[in-house]
């Protein structure tokens, strides 16, 4: 959540400032608001992958997110469900044991 909500106001900030300055100054913008979202899909990703291995369902699930209303349950699904309590495939589960 975090994440989604830095990105929309470091992307909301480059469009205004960059729409302040005309034609290419928008472009200019627009394409480092590009490069800000493909940098923050990239830590999305290692998370929800790993919050999935917790479930014992590969990262590769991710993808079922593709297939609209169905598929986002399932995602969602599988994202709210409490992780397995004995090791998996993944690995041993985490712990806060310090």
């Amino acid at each position: 959540m975090f994440n989604f909500l830095f990105a929309t106001i470091i992307n909301a900030v480059l469009l205004y400032v960059g729409s302040l300055f005309g034609y290419w100054g928008g472009a200019i913008s627009s394409v480092l608001s590009l490069i800000v979202s493909i940098l923050f899909l990239i830590p999305l990703f290692t998370v929800s992958s790993r919050r999935l291995h917790d479930v014992g369902k590969s990262g590769w699930y991710l993808f079922i997110g593709l297939v609209p209303i169905l598929g986002w349950y399932l995602l969602v699904k599988a994202y709210v469900d409490e992780g397995e309590a004995s090791n998996n495939s993944y690995g041993r589960p985490p712990t806060n044991d310090i």
